[in-house]
């Protein structure tokens, strides 16, 4: 999809101690300040599929990011509410964060066991309102606060891969993204967590836990979702 292409600030920019955490949005880059965002949890092997060709498939990460508003309050605040409007949902293909010299961080995050956000800082995603008809590799990303829905398919006997898509209150629909979870580290180190502790490596729904799964879970822990009459949809 057609997205802007802005060069972004060396990684190196983007580190920070946890002490001057609560400045994310203020970095600055000797003469001039550039604004980074928090990355809070990021999911690797969420592939575009272009074409019905595996060939064309396009590695990348899923994230969910949070960007200070000039009125939202200190990140250090006791208050632990982000604004849908403050929160990011977006892919980025491999190669892209390769370049920028992001695959580690986004990879770290990935792998981090917990289920709390991490306090990464990396640079924004570019926020995209439209696609183009024919998906390609760039990195798209929307505010929570225009999503209108986000469609789920889990994995089945049927189809391999779970999805979803991502559906925004101007009726534009993201490509889908596909879970490779078979080829995603942290998948299999959550089932295998799931088998430890439920004696079983099934999710909340019943079925066998997917990327898809994590990613909606973000989600809930932020924002008000529900499922609506169609069990596949999210509101």
């Amino acid at each position: 999809m057609a997205a802007s292409h802005n060069s972004s600030p060396p990684a190196s920019v983007y580190d920070m101690s946890d002490d001057e955490e609560s400045d994310y949005n203020s970095v600055r880059r000797r003469s001039s300040a550039s604004r980074g965002v928090k990355l809070l949890y990021a999911k690797s092997k969420v592939f575009v599929h272009p074409s019905p060709s595996s060939k064309d498939n396009i590695d990348g990460f899923i994230a969910l990011y949070e960007q200070k508003s000039p009125a939202a309050p200190s990140a250090a605040s006791s208050s632990t509410h982000i604004p849908s409007s403050s929160l990011i949902l977006g892919w980025t293909p491999l190669a892209s964060l390769q370049s920028q010299g992001q695959f580690d961080t986004y990879s770290k995050v990935d792998l981090d066991d917990k289920d709390q956000p991490t306090r990464n800082l990396v640079p924004p995603p570019p926020i995209t309102s439209a696609h183009s008809a024919s998906p390609g590799p760039y990195p798209f990303a929307v505010q929570a606060s225009e999503i209108y829905s986000v469609q789920i398919r889990p994995p089945s006997a049927g189809w391999w891969f779970g999805s979803i898509v991502i559906n925004t209150r101007s009726g534009d629909s993201f490509p889908a993204l596909f879970f490779h979870d078979s080829e995603c580290q942290s998948t299999i180190n959550h089932r295998k967590k799931l088998a430890r502790e439920n004696f079983d490596p099934f999710g909340e729904s019943g079925n066998l836990f997917w990327g898809g799964d994590q990613v909606l879970g973000w989600l809930k822990r932020h924002l008000n979702v529900e499922r609506s009459p169609e069990p596949n949809i999210f509101l």
